[in-house]
C-alpha cells in the first residue's frame, strides 16, 4: 500500500539524541499513558545537551518539541494532527483527546433521532438534578442541596461529585458560547468575564483562556469528530471532494469534504497549502538562517571566509512578509555556498548548522539542495522582483501593468522551458493562482486603470500585447458538435 508522502519511513531526528525510556513502576498516582511513548520520545537537543526535552517522532519534517517533563494534552492534540506520523497513530491521539472531552454525546444528523437524544437528555438531568421551585436556579442545588448522609465522608464525596459536574456542566456552556459565537478565547480572562460569572453563580470558577483553547475546545473538536468517523462509516453512496482557496489574511488553504447521499456534507482535512510543494527547502532555509542569526562565532567565521571569496553581500533573514523575504533569503544562502562549505569544511573551526553540514560538501546532497533552491527562487522571484520595483516612490499606474507581465512572461518562459523538472501539477497550481490574482487586479478590477494607463503610454501605444493581455493565460478550447 503506497503511503502519504509526507508520512516518515522512521523517527530518526538528526537534530536530537533519544535517551533511554524508563519503565512507569510507579505504584500509586497517574502512570504514564502508553500512547505518548508511541508518538514522542524523551531526547536532548544536539545544540543544547544539557536541556532534556520531549520531540514528536515525527520531528524531522514538522519540528516540533516540548520542554520535559512534557505536558499529555500538548502532544496528544500535535499527534492527532501532526501529518508525518502514521495515520493510525493519530486515529489513536484522537479518540484519547475524545474520552477526555466534557458535555453531551456528539450527535450527527441522520445518525440518531431527535426524540432518542431528548430523552437520554432528560434521563440524565433526572439523575443528577433534584426537583426546586421554578424562580430557582437549575446549576445551584447540584451543589447545595444535599440530603444529610449516614456519615460526614459521604456527605463530603457528595459535594466534591455535585462540584465537579457544576463544573463541568458550567465549563461546555462557556466553550459552547466561545466558539459558536466567534469569541476570541483570550476574553475568558477578562475581569468583566469573571465578574459576570461570579454574579451569576459564585461557585462557578470559569476556565482560562489556555484551558479553553488548548484542552475544552481541543477534546471537544476530537469528539466531534470520532462521530462523524463512526456515522459514515455505517454510510454508502459516498462523495469525497478535494478543493482549494484563500482566506482573508490571505492565504492559501485546501479542504476534503465527503457528503453523503442525504447530502449531509462533512469537512474531513483542513490544512495550510502555502508553498506547500516547498515546505522542505523552506524549512532547510529557516534552519541555516536562524542558527546563523543566533551563533556570533559561525557568522563571524562566515563573513570572513565571504569577502575573501569576494561575495560582498551577507545574509537576509525571512521578515514577516515572508512570501517576498524568501526569496531574498533563498538567494543569499545560494550565493553564500561556497563560504559556507569553506567553514564546515575546517575541522578547527568545529561549526555545525543545525545539523545541516551535509548541504555544503560536494556531493550528491548538495546538488540537490542547489536544485531546489534553485527550482523555487526561480519559481518566486518574477513575483519577489515586481514587488520590490512596486514599492519604489516614482511608480506610476502603467508600470503595474507593465510589471505585471514581466512576471506571467517570465512564468510563461520558465514553464516552457521546464529545465528546473516542474511536475506538472506543480505547473497548473502557479498557473492558476498567478491567473487568478491577474484577474482579481487587471482583467476584472472594478476600473481598467492599470492597462488604461499603460495603454496611455506613448511608447506602448502600439504594442502587441493588447492581443494578449496575459501571456500565460491558456486559450479556451471550442468543442463544437459534428454535423449528423
Amino acid at each position: 500500500q503506497k503511503l502519504d508522502s509526507k508520512i516518515l519511513g522512521n523517527s530518526h531526528d538528526p537534530d536530537y539524541e533519544d535517551m533511554v525510556e524508563t519503565i512507569d513502576s510507579r505504584k500509586s498516582g497517574a502512570k504514564t499513558l502508553p500512547l505518548l511513548l508511541r508518538v514522542s520520545k524523551h531526547c536532548r537537543a544536539k545544540i543544547n545537551p544539557s536541556v532534556d526535552r520531549a520531540r514528536c517522532i515525527g520531528s524531522k519534517g514538522c519540528h516540533t518539541s516540548w520542554s520535559w517533563p512534557h505536558y499529555c494534552q500538548c502532544i496528544l492534540e500535535h499527534a492527532s494532527k501532526c501529518g508525518y506520523i502514521d495515520g493510525g497513530l493519530r486515529q489513536d491521539a484522537e479518540d484519547e483527546l475524545n474520552k477526555k472531552a466534557i458535555g453531551p454525546p456528539a450527535i450527527v444528523p441522520g445518525s440518531q433521532s431527535r426524540a432518542r437524544m431528548v430523552e437520554e437528555e432528560m434521563d440524565v438531568t433526572e439523575t443528577i438534578t433534584q426537583t426546586t421551585p421554578a424562580t430557582s436556579s437549575a446549576i445551584t442545588p447540584l451543589v447545595t442541596i444535599l440530603a444529610p448522609g449516614p456519615s460526614q465522608t459521604k456527605l463530603k464525596g457528595f459535594q466534591t461529585e455535585g462540584r465537579k459536574v457544576l463544573q463541568d456542566r458550567g465549563d461546555y456552556a462557556v466553550m459552547k458560547f466561545f466558539v459558536c459565537c466567534g469569541i476570541p478565547p483570550s476574553n475568558v480572562d477578562a475581569d468583566e468575564f469573571k465578574d459576570m460569572v461570579s454574579a451569576l453563580n459564585p461557585t462557578y470558577h470559569p476556565p482560562c483562556s489556555t484551558t479553553l483553547e488548548d484542552k475544552l475546545i481541543v477534546n471537544k473538536a476530537a469528539k466531534i469528530g470520532h462521530a462523524v468517523r463512526i456515522h459514515l462509516q455505517g454510510c454508502r453512496n459516498l462523495t469525497i471532494t478535494f478543493d482549494g482557496g484563500k482566506i482573508r489574511k490571505p492565504k492559501s488553504v485546501y479542504t476534503i469534504h465527503v457528503t453523503t447521499a442525504d447530502r449531509h456534507a462533512f469537512c474531513m482535512e483542513l490544512d495550510d497549502a502555502s508553498l506547500l510543494k516547498f515546505e522542505e527547502i523552506i524549512s532547510r532555509l529557516r534552519r541555516i538562517l536562524t542558527f546563523m542569526s543566533r551563533s556570533g562565532y559561525a557568522t563571524e567565521h562566515f563573513d570572513h571566509k565571504r569577502l575573501k571569496l569576494g561575495i560582498t553581500c551577507g545574509l537576509e533573514a525571512i521578515g514577516d512578509t515572508h512570501f517576498g523575504t524568501i526569496y531574498w533569503a533563498g538567494k543569499s544562502v545560494q550565493r553564500g555556498i561556497p563560504a559556507f562549505q569553506v567553514i564546515v569544511e575546517s575541522e578547527a573551526l568545529e561549526i555545525n548548522i543545525a545539523s545541516l553540514n551535509d548541504l555544503f560538501f560536494p556531493g550528491g546532497v548538495r546538488m540537490k539542495f542547489e536544485l531546489d533552491l534553485a527550482r523555487i527562487l526561480a519559481v518566486i522571484g518574477p513575483y519577489a522582483k515586481a514587488i520590490q520595483c512596486l514599492e519604489g516612490g516614482h511608480v506610476t499606474a502603467d508600470q503595474v501593468y507593465y510589471y505585471w507581465l514581466g512576471i506571467t512572461s517570465q512564468l510563461d518562459a520558465l514553464f516552457q522551458r521546464n529545465e528546473y523538472d516542474l511536475k506538472t501539477s506543480t505547473i497548473e497550481d502557479i498557473r492558476a493562482i498567478t491567473n487568478s490574482r491577474f484577474d482579481e487586479m487587471i482583467m476584472d478590477a472594478p476600473n481598467d486603470i492599470y492597462i488604461t494607463a499603460f495603454f496611455l503610454n506613448p511608447e506602448y501605444r502600439n504594442a502587441p500585447i493588447y492581443k494578449k493581455p496575459n501571456p500565460l493565460a491558456i486559450p479556451p478550447l471550442l468543442i463544437r458538435q459534428k454535423d449528423g
